[in-house]
């Protein structure tokens, strides 16, 4: 029986010795998560992308790169990419980051230290 819907899956990356975000940085990361994707989920061949809508992500040259993408490698084809408010709570995604928020409190409170990508 074959099932259709939703499904969230999150990948967390730690990036080192990247102090900022740029449209790069998030594009080459989305480009090994998506990568990392069809390892896990061989039979996924389209995703849609959910995330707020800070600077990086909502840049213009994110069209062009992932239209590129979607030519050059064909096993995945993104679709659409959702933008939202950013810190609303109102999603899975807020909801997910205020959880990782959580533990990492949690470890500085036991360890007292998180002071590189490592501690992470």
């Amino acid at each position: 029986m074959e099932v259709e819907g939703l499904s969230y899956q999150f990948y967390d990356v730690v990036v080192e010795n990247y102090s900022s975000q740029d449209n790069v940085l998030v594009l080459r990361i989305l480009d090994a998560i998506v990568d990392q994707i069809h390892e896990d989920f061989p039979e996924i061949n389209e995703l849609m992308l959910g995330s707020d809508n800070a600077s990086c992500l909502v840049s213009h040259d994110n069209i062009s790169y992932i239209h590129h993408r979607n030519l050059y490698k064909q096993y995945i084809k993104m679709r659409n990419w959702i933008y939202t408010e950013a810190c609303t709570g109102k999603g899975r995604i807020d909801t997910h980051f205020a959880f990782i928020a959580l533990i990492l409190k949690s470890v500085v409170f036991k360890w007292n230290d998180i002071c590189t990508e490592e501690d992470i």
